[in-house]
């Protein structure tokens, strides 16, 4: 199991993940090293559902 750096509680996510319609959320790169820091960025990869048509303005209001 890792242990993160970051903290965010697990319903916050769910939450996000539902009113985007984010079917698969996965986190890489230095938050999961030792290495990450307050000045790091987080990088995530996610899924949209079938059904979602996320547009560029979609995308940044995800932030």
């Amino acid at each position: 199991m890792i242990t993160l750096a970051l903290h965010i509680p697990q319903d916050a996510i769910i939450t996000w993940c539902e009113r985007w319609q984010v079917v698969e959320f996965a986190l890489f790169g230095s938050v999961l090293r030792e290495d990450f820091h307050q000045n790091s960025d987080v990088d995530i990869l996610i899924t949209f559902a079938n059904d979602a048509q996320p547009t560029l303005f979609t995308l940044s209001e995800m932030s």
